[in-house]
Order: structure tokens, then sequence, then C-alpha cells
């Protein structure tokens, strides 16, 4: 399903003004866990992909030595919740056997009370644990699975599947925000 760029770019804006809302610890946890639930904690470079997107997503800062991301820091949009959702999509079959890991072991933890499929877009774009899911759910809708073992390959990644047509950033943007965040050159 095509959608045209007016469109996408009304969404965003509509999506309000950012918040800064999680730590970037309680990001890298919400990763880690939403990774166990569904079954993934071995993949070292789709944490990787989803802790460098929230980085260059969310418009980080610094403040009183912690570094804060803003509420909805994979910037997902109503449109990516609603195309994972959508049985007749053909990515779905590629995500619901994740989806339905993370149901049953988030609600086994105690993490989650309902089906993923009942969450409004709202609570996904709000409520981090949902929000580090939905991220990751479209990242494996979109192929992530097979196409994350170097930074150059998750920033490729990022701008040609995760990024919208209308999105600023480049490749180097995103390996340059990502390196100048962790220290490195």
């Amino acid at each position: 399903m095509k959608f045209n760029k007016q469109k996408i770019k009304q969404q965003i804006l509509l999506e309000g003004k950012p918040r800064l809302k999680y730590t970037h610890q309680q990001i890298k946890e919400a990763i880690r866990d939403v990774l166990a639930y569904s079954g993934l904690s071995n993949n070292t470079g789709l944490a990787a992909l989803l802790e460098e997107i929230s980085i260059v997503e969310s418009g980080y800062t610094k403040s009183s030595g912690s570094i804060f991301h803003i509420n909805n820091p994979f910037q997902l949009t109503s449109i990516a919740i609603r195309e994972i959702n959508r049985p007749t999509e053909y990515g779905y079959k590629k995500v619901r056997p994740y989806i339905l890991k993370f149901q049953k072991n988030a609600i086994k933890a105690g993490r989650f009370r309902q089906y993923w499929w009942r969450q409004s877009a709202s609570e996904i774009k709000r409520l981090l644990l949902l929000n580090v899911a939905g991220a990751l759910f479209y990242l494996i809708y979109r192929g992530a699975l097979r196409s994350t073992s170097s930074m150059s390959s998750r920033a490729n990644f990022w701008k040609t599947r995760y990024n919208t047509s209308l999105g600023a950033g480049t490749s180097n943007y995103y390996q340059n925000k990502v390196r100048k965040f962790l220290g490195t050159k």
C-alpha cells in the first residue's frame, strides 16, 4: 500500500509537539525486555538498530548528567502502526509470530494486559514498552532481521526502510549522530 507524501506530512504534523520523557537507560532496558519477550534477545544487531534509531529520531538532550529522549522516541506514526497490524499486508506474516511471543511473555511478566491488536496508536506512541515493541515489529515488517550487522548497514536500512521519504536524514547523518552520542569518531 502506498501513501502519498502530503498524507504522511499531515500525519507527522498531527503528532503534536514532543516532550522529554525517557532517560536513555530506560530506553535501553525497554529494548532489552522487548527483545527478550519477542524471543530475539540474542540479536545484537537488532538491539543496536533500536538503540541507534532512538538516538537519531528522538532529538535527545543532556540535562543534569542524564540523557533524555522525547515521548515516542522511535517517532512511530499511526500509519506505520496500522501497517504492521493489517493482516492483509505482505509483511504481516513475518511479524505475527514475534507479536504473539511478545504478547504471551509480556503478559506473563505482568508488563502487558491485553492483546497487541487492541492497543490504540496513541497508547503505542505514549507507553515506552509498547513504543519499543511497535518499532521492533515495524523493523521486522520492513526486513530488519537480515540487515543489521554493521553500523553502515543499519544506517542504510534506517534511511531506505524506516525513515520516511520526507525525512531529511542521510546514512552519514545517522552514523555521525550515533557516533557523537556514543563519543566515538
